[in-house]
């Protein structure tokens, strides 16, 4: 009896933390941010690049792309950056360890054969579709909970009326308040779990070696 109340009191622990779960926010905020950074990430390189493409018989294209290359590194380091903070991802140097010589022409080469020059791009392009889908659930899924949650406070004054059932008196919206208490519990769940898929896709695209092997650094690499 005794171990069958401390296995319940440990599933509760474990649905219920998640109210007092500091991840769960921070993923959450991920989420929402995911849409506005993805946008801007997707337009300027697709700009960038297809201008970049297009231009190359002129030789100017070289300019162009080796500038979005540059300004797609710059958004990665922020989003290595970002994931490090908001969802405690654990993400190896954005920069190889080796620190290139102070040739010109070392650099470039460190920079052309850095992993994070070319999969990070994937990522922000990757940003922007997966961030709408993201910003979407967020923002309708938190709406509909705290509109539920707070059904107490207003419906006196705007009945929630889903044509089937008219919540029109206080027992009836303390009801649909504790249906808005679960539905914020498997939010921030759900938010847990998006979390989770930002910060493998960080770990995997945003460093320059495999996840854990090295510390993550906060300096950015020296400039070509």
């Amino acid at each position: 009896m005794g171990e069958s109340r401390n296995q319940a009191k440990v599933i509760a622990g474990k649905v219920f933390g998640v109210l007092i779960d500091p991840h769960a926010y921070m993923s959450t905020l991920y989420s929402l941010l995911a849409f506005p950074f993805g946008l801007l990430y997707f337009c300027l390189l697709i700009v960038g690049f297809s201008l970049g493409i297009g231009l190359l018989i002129i030789w100017i294209g070289l300019l162009v792309l080796a500038l979005t290359l540059l300004l797609s590194f710059g958004f990665s380091w922020f989003e290595r950056q970002q994931a490090i903070w908001l969802l405690d991802a654990d993400i190896p140097a954005i920069w190889p360890p080796e620190a290139p010589a102070e040739t010109f022409g070392a650099k470039l080469k460190a920079f052309l054969t850095n992993p994070v020059t070319w999969k990070g791009p994937l990522f922000l392009m990757i940003k922007f579709p997966l961030g709408i889908f993201t910003f979407v659930f967020s923002v309708v899924s938190l709406c509909v909970t705290f509109a539920f949650l707070l059904s107490p406070l207003y419906y006196w004054f705007e009945a929630p009326d889903f044509y089937w059932w008219t919540v029109d008196t206080l027992p009836e919206a303390m009801l649909l308040s504790i249906v808005g208490f679960f539905g914020l519990v498997l939010t921030l769940h759900a938010m847990n779990a998006l979390g989770w898929v930002w910060k493998g896709l960080a770990q995997l695209l945003l460093g320059a070696s495999l996840p854990g092997a090295d510390k993550p650094e906060e300096e950015l690499p020296a400039t070509l």
